[in-house]
């Protein structure tokens, strides 16, 4: 064999005791993994096809961060994937679709989060240092002292 380089292969290279060794995800976004898993695909297809379970197991990888991302590449490609029975194909078209809108909704909430100013910033007060008013059923007289109601 020559010899052949990855161009996509993630490789760490620094301190591994620091927060951006430990966590590939906090580094890289959803879609450049999906380049790199689409890239383990094409390149390795061969073996891949010999063990169906890696196969499905890299396919569910690579169609559920391509459909965090966003677009229909990733499910352009597994119409067209040459490997996959048509069976595998309806389930992991299924898959990539429930990831699709699993994604759509946590941008939207993020998006009203960041709108309504109700986001992890405003629910970090800690509940110790929420006052309540008591619950009345009655008015509230100028000394502060509730006055009873009849219901």
């Amino acid at each position: 064999m020559g010899d052949a380089r990855v161009t996509y292969s993630v490789i760490f290279q620094g301190d591994h005791g620091t927060a951006a060794a430990s966590s590939t995800t906090k580094r890289y976004g959803p879609g450049q993994r999906a380049r790199y898993l689409k890239h383990i695909l094409d390149s390795q297809s061969k073996i891949l096809a010999t063990d169906s379970n890696t196969q499905v197991w890299l396919w569910k990888r690579y169609l559920k961060m391509a459909a965090r991302a966003g677009g229909l590449e990733s499910y352009q490609t597994l119409r067209q994937a040459a490997r996959l029975t048509a069976g595998r194909k309806r389930l992991l078209a299924a898959y990539w679709a429930v990831w699709r809108v699993l994604a759509q909704f946590a941008q939207r909430q993020a998006l009203t989060s960041a709108l309504s100013n109700t986001g992890p910033a405003a629910r970090a007060i800690p509940r110790a240092c929420a006052t309540r008013a008591p619950k009345t059923y009655g008015p509230i007289s100028p000394e502060g002292q509730h006055k009873p109601s009849r219901l």
